[in-house]
């Protein structure tokens, strides 16, 4: 089992999907009783061509299927965005390829999923993102550094959003849809998308090269408005290493309203950045600042988080 996987629930299991795409199922009741732990491995036909650098980048369960992103490496510097579904089974998961990116990048290291219905059509928005330089997230002829809508009807892909650079959470609500995105060196963004509008990567972030070198296609302005993009909810220097958000409904504590817990990611090596926390915080009415805040220590990476809600 890999150290880094992803979560679901599917009824009364917890499915879990490792880096690597092997695929478990957990009893949900050993949340009560640490002695109920018991996994269920699942064989799958779901395999990455390169094994060495393709990886598991998220799951999701919708209506009986299990859907899953990933990179996988055609050369060392290219991958497209890849999407296999199959039928929920826990003898064996027959998976088929639910969407591939007709162009590839040198990396996909974000690919969060979540249903959506956009313009009377019911898809899937998925997050890319880009290399270091960013230039593919201004490139409307890119499928990468964008949130891409992909219609279940005919699986074709739009640009929902552009601008990004690592957006590894992903939340929709209600029709609010919330990133959290990686920054450079600071510059963690968590931002309210809205269809058609640009966040502004690489030209504008709140964080710095690693290098410390001015790229004059990628300057790095300190605002986000000024030249025409959309400003993130809140961005954090330095970083937390941010990873995925989720809601936390009323039933969770009466007291919530707009309240989201945020998954940090950082190395314990990382001294002025990064933390392994969960940040729960709370945005006013509108979505456009955050009212509250508070940071619960873990002690590990979270990379992804689930709500199970249980009476």
């Amino acid at each position: 089992l890999s150290i880094l996987f992803f979560l679901e629930q599917s009824d009364e299991d917890i499915v879990l999907v490792d880096a690597k795409g092997k695929i478990f199922f957990i009893n949900k009741s050993f949340i009560n009783n640490s002695k109920n732990l018991n996994w269920t491995q699942v064989n799958s036909n779901l395999q990455f061509k390169n094994k060495k650098n393709s990886s598991t980048r998220d799951i999701l369960i919708l209506n009986n299927e299990i859907y899953i992103s990933y990179s996988d490496f055609k050369t060392e510097d290219c991958t497209k965005v890849n999407i296999s579904k199959a039928k929920i089974s826990k003898k064996k998961l027959n998976f088929e390829i639910f969407f591939q990116s007709i162009d590839c990048g040198p990396e996909f290291d974000a690919g969060r999923m979540s249903f959506y219905n956009h313009n009377g059509k019911e898809g899937l928005l998925i997050t890319t993102d880009t290399d270091l330089g960013g230039k593919e997230a201004q490139d409307d002829n890119s499928s990468f550094g964008k949130i891409l809508f992909i219609d279940f009807e005919n699986r074709d892909s739009i640009i929902f959003s552009k601008g990004h650079r690592t957006p590894q959470g992903l939340s929709v609500e209600n029709n609010i849809i919330l990133s959290a995105e990686h920054g450079p060196r600071g510059g963690d963004e968590i931002n309210l998308i809205q269809f058609g509008q640009n966040y502004g990567w690489p030209i504008s972030s709140y964080g710095e090269h690693y290098d410390g070198v001015f790229r004059e296609n990628a300057p790095l302005h300190k605002s986000h408005k000024d030249f025409g993009f959309i400003e993130p909810i809140k961005y954090f220097t330095p970083s937390i290493a941010i990873s995925e958000i989720i809601s936390i409904p009323e039933t969770f504590n009466e007291k919530f309203t707009n309240d989201f817990f945020v998954g940090a990611m950082g190395f314990k090596k990382q001294i002025n950045e990064g933390d392994q926390s969960i940040h729960h915080i709370r945005f006013n009415e509108n979505f456009d600042k955050i009212i509250f805040e508070d940071v619960i220590p873990i002690g590990e990476r979270i990379r992804d988080m689930i709500f199970i809600k249980e009476k």
